[in-house]
């Protein structure tokens, strides 16, 4: 069932390439399409013991591959092939597992199980840097507000910021007993915190609870950076979060399967992909075939520093476009954008839109709160809002500015309720409700 080998082999195989260039910001493509190739045929050894792989795998000429093209013979893995089966996918024996964590369950279903050894954990996964993308000071203290109990987000990026970066980290988590909103902005503000890390709508509830305890949340806080992640959201969203915060904010993609998949640099326009840790494809979600470049599809990736449990063109159920492109940081890898997932776009009028691009134009009506739902009914849509902080505006006012702004933008006229109050979650915010 197991390769008995030893799997130092990862580490030996990204220093090798560091060596040749040791700054993977700037890896060329002829560079990075050879280390993704030696990394995949490292993966695929180390996966052609595991059943489910060995089925994956039976177009391939034995359990190499030749070049990129070859790696799309390999059929994808799915979510449900893997929810409440924990361990389908392990590669190594029982005995170098070192941590586990479960996914959230917030698409429904059963929960995905992911194992790490512990070479995975403090060798392959930090000895890779992306010094733009992830600029800490080792004096810098981050409120890392994501959680952790069973969940990778909060300590696999304490171990980023922690023992890759040398930053110092408060584990505040996302609203535990011992870690609540108000415990969070206490120590925040005592601490002089410099950055925080947390998701939209918990930024959102930190800055609700700030205003409740008569704090200034731009006055007498210390915040001079905010990465955003966990849940997607629109540019206009994140601008309203850098407004009440009083600091830039920064988007950071990743998932409990395969880690990090995407940083903004300091000119936000998009994620860069670390391309050392996961080969990233765009298919057509109905077919499967490959996307051309800059054509939007579903997110599959393959995880390449991980020997327990490595995650080979699985499909993420995340939309989004790849190009390739000169940035304004001089990092050369490809850029991600998102397009939201699969299962949350909304289908109005026999189209379908990305919920962010309904968010963006619904945030900049100021008058409404930073918590709403969209509620896809079979007669079309409902937005479901609440009043901003301040703001004296009129039920029937505020209705009016909604569907003027959503009409105007996407060429849809919704319904519009105004509610006292959008129930608060501490989980992943759910906005999109579909209901027929």
């Amino acid at each position: 069932m197991f390769n008995s080998k030893e799997t130092d082999r990862i580490k030996n195989l990204v220093e090798s390439y560091l060596e040749k260039n040791d700054n993977i910001d700037q890896w060329d493509k002829i560079l990075r399409d050879q280390y993704h190739l030696d990394a995949i045929n490292l993966i695929l050894d180390l996966a052609k013991d595991n059943e489910h792989y060995k089925g994956k795998m039976h177009k391939l000429d034995g359990t190499k591959i030749n070049n990129l093209d070859e790696f799309k013979k390999i059929e994808f893995t799915t979510k449900d092939e893997l929810r409440g089966k924990p361990y389908k996918t392990v590669c190594v024996d029982k005995s170098k597992l070192a941590q586990l964590n479960i996914s959230t369950g917030t698409t429904g279903g059963d929960n995905i199980f992911c194992f790490y050894t512990m070479n995975d954990l403090y060798c392959s996964e930090i000895q890779t840097k992306y010094p733009e993308l992830i600029p800490l000071k080792e004096t810098d203290i981050v409120v890392n507000a994501l959680p952790y109990e069973m969940s990778s987000a909060g300590i696999s990026l304490q171990r980023v910021f922690q023992v890759g970066e040398r930053a110092i980290v408060l584990p505040a988590g996302k609203g535990g007993v011992y870690s609540t909103p108000q415990k969070t902005v206490e120590l925040m503000h005592k601490l002089q915190a410099e950055v925080l890390m947390t998701s939209p709508s918990y930024a959102a509830t930190l800055y609700e609870y700030a205003l409740e305890s008569d704090l200034d949340p731009i006055k007498d806080f210390n915040l001079n950076r905010i990465w955003l992640t966990g849940e997607g959201c629109s540019d206009t969203y994140r601008k309203r979060i850098e407004k009440i915060w009083g600091a830039p904010s920064y988007f950071y993609y990743g998932s409990l399967e395969c880690g990090s998949l995407g940083m903004e640099c300091r000119y936000r326009n998009g994620y860069h992909i670390p391309e050392a840790h996961v080969y990233m494809e765009i298919i057509n979600p109905e077919t499967g075939e490959t996307c051309d470049e800059g054509e939007i599809g579903e997110i599959v990736t393959t995880t390449l520093v991980r020997e327990g449990q490595p995650f080979i063109r699985y499909r993420t159920g995340d939309l989004g476009i790849i190009k390739t492109v000169e940035c304004e940081c001089g990092i050369k890898e490809r850029k991600l954008a998102l397009r939201g997932r699969v299962c949350d776009q909304l289908k109005l009028d026999g189209r379908i839109f990305s919920p962010f691009y309904y968010e963006d134009y619904l945030m900049k009506v100021e008058e409404v709160g930073l918590w709403y739902h969209f509620i896809v009914k079979s007669d079309g849509l409902t937005i479901r809002v609440e009043k901003n902080y301040g703001t004296d505006i009129s039920d029937d006012e505020l209705i009016e500015k909604v569907v003027k702004v959503i009409k105007e933008g996407t060429g849809t006229i919704p319904m519009v309720e105004v509610v006292d109050k959008i129930p608060r979650v501490f989980t992943k915010a759910v906005r999109v409700i579909q209901e027929g």
